[in-house]
């Protein structure tokens, strides 16, 4: 079932204590460091808020990677690294799963902020460590396992402009 959610950036004020995925570092970090982090403009952290409680986050920030790990799927790149928005964190509270959370923290953080990176500095993709039980979610919006790096802890992914582009586009 999908619900509205309000989506708004993590502030000093927000009691994330109760927040319950059930992956403890994912819940370690949004009690603990999702504030240290945004108070250092280390990360940007959105809420997305259901009823009143948080119901999920995502946590982003730019990064780079070298272009070699995307010659298949990007044409024409420069050798030096390139700009990408890394999605360094996300989750949703384990009593508003199956409300679509994750799908619209991707959609209008995630996504959103990809295509403002690009528009304002340069960005060529969204890149992302998925958990094992996060695979499918990330490969059902185009994403792509980036390389021969996986772990049995993260699968590095990635989701190309273009495609971030055409996911907006489909939105609109």
């Amino acid at each position: 079932m999908a619900v509205a959610l309000d989506l708004r950036r993590l502030s000093e004020r927000d009691v994330c204590g109760g927040f319950l995925c059930g992956t403890p570092a994912l819940d370690d970090f949004i009690r603990r460091y999702a504030k240290q982090q945004e108070k250092r403009r280390q990360s940007a952290t959105t809420l997305a808020f259901m009823g009143g409680d948080i119901a999920g986050f995502a946590s982003i920030l730019p990064g780079a990677i070298e272009p070699g790990r995307l010659t298949t799927l990007i044409k024409g790149l420069p050798r030096q690294a390139v700009p990408v928005l890394t999605l360094a964190r996300m989750a949703t509270d384990q009593r508003f799963k199956g409300c679509r959370v994750g799908s619209t923290l991707l959609a209008k953080v995630v996504i959103a902020g990809a295509e403002e990176l690009a528009r304002s500095f340069g960005c060529v993709g969204i890149r992302v460590d998925a958990k094992p039980d996060s695979i499918a979610f990330y490969a059902r919006y185009g994403f792509v396992t980036l390389d021969s790096e996986v772990s049995s802890i993260t699968t590095p992914m990635f989701l190309t402009m273009e495609k971030v582009r055409a996911a907006m586009e489909s939105d609109s």
